[in-house]
């Protein structure tokens, strides 16, 4: 069943569903999900690559760095992630009442 929801994952980053990948990210991160130690230690090394990349893909790390640079490559269409648009907003009106 987890390869399944990766599957689901990869094939949405195919489709520059940026906010689907995340939220198949959070689902798996999920702390009832996550604890199924010997249904993960199950997954292939394929799922376990792709679940790694789709991880890397949507991380906070460097202002998500990984996932502005992916998505200034997609082109169109792109489905953006809602979170990091709605905090570069929240950003750009504090940075206009400073100066």
């Amino acid at each position: 069943m987890l390869t399944f929801v990766i599957d689901i994952g990869d094939h949405l980053r195919r489709l520059n569903n940026f906010n689907g990948v995340l939220e198949v990210i959070c689902a798996l991160q999920h702390s009832a999900i996550f604890r199924l130690t010997s249904t993960w230690k199950g997954l292939s090394q394929k799922s376990i690559s792709i679940y790694e990349s789709l991880d890397e893909l949507v991380g906070f790390q460097n202002n998500y760095h990984q996932y502005r640079t992916n998505l200034d490559e997609a082109g169109f269409p792109s489905l953006p992630v809602q979170a990091v648009c709605l905090k570069d907003l929240a950003c750009l009106e504090e940075i206009s009442t400073f100066l």
